[in-house]
């Protein structure tokens, strides 16, 4: 669904190749993988964090997918790994995810978790869950108002090469020489690789001998 001014003014599934289009600007589907949705709550049992964390990159290996997402009031960032699509981890098996949780940018974390899908797991007085596997989808908003001029580029070669096909070039050499009793006539083409031009041609040569006198025409083959 699109939204502006807090109005919606659009809604459509977004496929690859099948974008949403609004005005001049199109929404177009780029990347999809896997994500994990996340809960996490206070001691008092509030909500503080509750939404799905794309697994956006890979392991050195390309074992693991991850994910990451930051708590900036308890001054925490969390990584959300999982085993990698059809590849089989015993750390981290089917139901499962693994939370690494730091300080800040710490380089070492203070607690790596492996949980089971809707058991929470305390860590610096928090309770993670992982609630279920789910998908994301990535989107990039074009908008490009020289469109029009492509495709009206696009047409116009389409064009040309089909007028180069269609209607073809062609040109003939004549010359004409002094000979007993009159004049040879001689007329050629150079033209290569055209079907349609050999009757063409033989039309041209029977209008210039119809235009000769009939007694002084002699043919040759």
């Amino acid at each position: 669904m699109l939204y502006e001014n807090g109005r919606q003014v659009a809604e459509r599934t977004v496929r690859v190749n099948d974008p949403l289009r609004y005005g001049d600007v199109s929404f177009f589907q780029s990347f999809y993988g896997p994500a994990a949705d996340v809960q996490v709550a206070d001691a008092a049992g509030a909500t503080i964090y509750d939404a799905g964390v794309p697994l956006l990159w890979r392991s050195n290996d390309d074992r693991k997918a991850i994910g990451r997402f930051d708590l900036p009031a308890q001054g925490l960032v969390v990584y959300v790994v999982g085993a990698a699509s059809g590849i089989v981890d015993p750390t981290i098996r089917p139901g499962q995810m693994q939370f690494e949780i730091y300080e800040g940018e710490a380089s070492a974390p203070i607690a790596v978790e492996v949980v089971d899908q809707g058991q929470p797991v305390t860590v610096a007085g928090l309770d993670f869950t992982f609630v279920r596997e789910r998908q994301f989808t990535g989107l990039i908003a074009s908008r490009d108002p020289g469109a029009p001029l492509v495709w009206l580029g696009t047409l116009l070669l389409v064009g040309g090469v089909a007028l180069v096909f269609f209607f073809p070039a062609r040109r003939l050499w004549a010359r004409i020489r002094p000979a007993p009793g009159g004049a040879r006539i001689q007329v050629a083409a150079i033209t290569r690789h055209d079907v349609t031009f050999e009757a063409a041609f033989g039309s041209l040569i029977e209008d210039v001998r119809a235009g000769l006198d009939p007694s002084q025409v002699q043919r040759e083959g």
